[in-house]
């Protein structure tokens, strides 16, 4: 014959008041790695795409120029390049300048972020500089 465990009936509905209290922290915790991580992401993007632009405009220096009649890389045309490579961003969002020398290529990218979860828009800000080589 099996007893019943009387200790157990007070406790009735308990795990509904449990999972009230922990869900929504751990789909606060969730959200908040996901959003994390797409914040890394889009900052880890913009730091290549300064890189990037960098090495192309390194390559186009007073050489190239007269080999192939070609202008000086500019700022918009250099913002052009960065915007043509920036995949599954809010190309708009991305500002820069090109600063040349004779010996360098700087390049200097901003990205407005506007995260996927209700919070304040973030600026990602990347440098990235290059010698002439062409």
């Amino acid at each position: 014959m099996m007893r019943r465990n009387r200790q157990g009936r007070g406790r009735r509905g308990i795990v509904l008041v449990e999972a009230a209290v922990v869900y929504p922290v751990l789909l606060t915790l969730l959200l908040g790695t996901f959003v994390l991580g797409l914040g890394i992401f889009r900052y880890h993007q913009v730091t290549y795409l300064a890189c990037e632009a960098a090495r192309w405009a390194s390559v186009r220096g007073k050489e190239f120029q007269a080999e192939a009649k070609q202008p000086a890389p500019t700022s918009a045309t250099m913002l052009q390049f960065a915007r043509d490579k920036a995949v599954g961003m809010d190309a708009t969002a991305l500002t820069g300048e090109l600063l040349m020398t004779s010996s360098t290529a700087t390049v200097t990218l901003r990205y407005q972020w506007v995260p996927e979860a209700y919070l304040p828009a973030v600026t990602f800000r990347s440098t990235a500089t290059s010698p002439i080589s062409y």
